[in-house]
């Protein structure tokens, strides 16, 4: 698999990958939020992670 191409934008210049979830940080946009807690993120992906602290049976991680 290849490498993404990185856009600059032009505000900021910075070279990013995902030019819409950029704009976010700029414009405060978060479009996903949590329905237990109503926090809200700018990118999809934290949510599950998010969702899972509100867990009270969540595994607790150690470091080895």
């Amino acid at each position: 698999m290849g490498k993404r191409k990185k856009s600059q934008y032009n505000i900021c210049q910075k070279k990013v990958t995902n030019i819409n979830v950029h704009i976010r940080t700029h414009i405060g946009e978060k479009p996903y939020s949590c329905p237990i807690c109503k926090k809200r993120f700018r990118i999809q992906f934290y949510l599950p992670y998010h969702i899972a602290t509100h867990n009270k049976n969540r595994p607790i991680f150690n470091c080895t």
